[in-house]
């Protein structure tokens, strides 16, 4: 039993031996098998690396491949355009080098043909000239002829010059050429021809001589005098340069007539450069006239103060209105080329303008502002107004239906009718003459004071003017000095006593050069004086005859 025990209990060691080691053999297979598994994944894993790697390395070539491709390609494209642009430059090359090479050639017989030219003109020059010397001796020999026929036909008729202009050929050129008739029929057809051309010369000889005796009985004209008035510096220049400045004459010789024919306040700005007698001076002389008068805003200044001071239209008078027509026309015209006249466009303007019309004008410049505004909705400008203004002064001058035309008719017959009638001495009292009639521009309607013409005048024209009709310069009436006038009229700028019309507005430096006129004025007021301290007082009254005018009359014994 116990052996059976012991047997059984080795079989169960050998039992549990066998199956330990089973189980280690079975452990041993299991840790062979992961250890195999592992090193194929291992493998495999590095397998796959190298695959992607090889592929990755493969791509980049593919990319560098085609990158190398399309720039080959480019490259070889700009070699071809290279190749094509050198190929059209060599052909640009060489037609620059043909059109160069033609140009030379043209402009090698363009000289040769104009050398050819100039010699050939250079032999017609010296052939003309020839014949031009051989034509001087005949030719003075036939003006001293036609000049001796002129001064003995002529004996200053008008109806000789006309016989003369029209006769072709000279009564003394006839004999000659009656005398040596036979000699011209042998001579050539060319010779013929010159002798023709004698001819036509001799005769229009004849008739410049005629026409230059006609010219020399015509005055000879004269530039005005420029005095400083910016309005008439354009006419003054005009007509300086056409008589004086166009001809040929050395500069102090027009410096001269310049110092001639430029006066007042303008000769005194330029007499420095007199001294000169220089071509520059000359230049420097205009180019301080046209600084100080012929500036724009100058000239437009003096454009409004003319119209400013022109005195208020009567309704009577045609003459006067016609004149201020004939002024704004130039306004209008001047307004292109002077942008300051172009405020004359606005209604303040236009209403000043206004004011200066009579009534039945305004009246019916108002009626058409009124049909103007409701159709455009705006004012007239100058140019409507000027047009309308110049239609009424031809109504009212209208020589043959106007009123004034018709009392002219009337007081001419009256004046006839009244005729036979023994005349009756009257006499005008200042007051009456002075409110009537301007003694300058001598028209009705206005005075002395108020002549815009009067004012236009330099300051001293116009004391001249008061000096020369013995003028007291207070009150601009006749009969006694300044001194004793009692009747001052007081000026509107400095409110002094003096009239407006003679305020000077030069300086002290100015007035000093013409100090002279008013010494000569209280010479000729001397005389005056006398004869007020006389017993025989002589009265400022202007005697008229036959005329039809408001005065009182009087009868002067004998």
């Amino acid at each position: 039993m116990d052996t059976r025990k012991d047997k059984s209990h080795e079989e169960e060691e050998i039992g549990k031996n066998q199956t330990e080691s089973v189980c280690k053999s079975v452990a041993s297979v299991k840790r062979s098998n992961g250890s195999h598994v592992t090193r194929s994944s291992t493998h495999s894993r590095s397998n796959s690396r190298a695959t992607s790697r090889s592929s990755l390395l493969s791509s980049i070539k593919r990319q560098e491949a085609a990158a190398e491709i399309a720039a080959n390609e480019a490259t070889l494209e700009v070699m071809l355009e290279q190749e094509q642009q050198i190929e059209e430059l060599d052909i640009l090359e060489a037609e620059a080098a043909q059109l160069r090479a033609k140009q030379i050639a043209e402009a090698a017989q363009l000289t040769a043909k104009q050398e050819a030219e100039n010699a050939e003109r250079q032999r017609q020059l010296q052939a003309k000239r020839r014949q031009l010397e051989r034509l001087e001796t005949v030719k003075k020999l036939k003006a001293a002829k036609a000049r001796h026929q002129v001064y003995e036909q002529n004996a200053c008729s008008d109806e000789e010059i006309s016989e003369l202009l029209h006769q072709h050929v000279p009564l003394v050129v006839k004999e000659e050429l009656k005398h040596k008739s036979s000699e011209l029929q042998n001579h050539s057809p060319p010779q013929a021809a010159t002798q023709q051309k004698q001819e036509d010369s001799t005769s229009a000889l004849i008739r410049a001589l005629a026409e230059s005796i006609s010219a020399s009985r015509l005055p000879v004209p004269e530039p005005t005098t420029f005095s400083g008035d910016p309005l008439r510096l354009n006419d003054w220049k005009v007509s300086f340069r056409t008589l004086v400045d166009r001809k040929n004459i050395p500069a102090e010789e027009k410096i001269y007539y310049l110092r001639k024919y430029v006066g007042g306040p303008a000769k005194k700005a330029i007499e420095s450069y007199f001294l000169l007698g220089t071509e520059s001076a000359y230049h420097a002389v205009w180019t301080i006239l046209e600084e100080r008068y012929g500036n724009p805003f100058l000239i437009a200044k003096a454009f409004r103060d003319k119209l400013d001071a022109w005195p208020k239209i009567s309704s009577k008078d045609s003459v006067e209105l016609q004149e201020l027509s004939d002024f704004l026309r130039s306004c209008e015209a001047a307004m292109s080329q002077i942008k300051g006249l172009e405020v004359l466009n606005d209604c303040n303007e236009n209403q000043r303008m206004l004011a200066k019309l009579p009534d039945w004008l305004t009246s019916s410049w108002n009626r058409k502002v009124t049909e103007m505004e409701e159709q455009n909705h705006t004012f007239p400008t100058l140019s409507q107004f000027v047009k309308f203004l110049t239609r009424e002064a031809k109504i009212a001058c209208n020589p043959i239906t106007s009123l004034h035309a018709l009392k002219s008719r009337e007081s001419e017959k009256g004046k006839i009718l009244r005729s036979p009638v023994s005349n009756v001495l009257t006499t005008e009292t200042n007051e009456t003459a002075d409110a009537t009639n301007c003694l300058f521009c001598e028209k009705a309607g206005h005075g002395l004071h108020k002549c815009y013409k009067f004012r236009n005048e330099t300051i001293s024209e116009r004391v001249k003017f008061l000096q020369e009709n013995k003028l007291c310069f207070g009150c601009l009436k006749s009969g006694h000095r300044s001194k004793e006038c009692k009747n001052r009229k007081i000026c509107e700028t400095c409110e002094k006593g003096h009239p407006t019309c003679l305020h000077d507005n030069r300086t002290r430096e100015e007035r000093m050069s013409t100090n002279h006129d008013g010494e000569r004025e209280s010479t000729m007021e001397r005389p005056q004086g006398k004869a007020a301290s006389t017993p025989h007082e002589a009265t400022s009254n202007t005697v008229f005859q036959n005329v039809k005018v408001p005065h009182t009359s009087t009868i002067v014994p004998v």
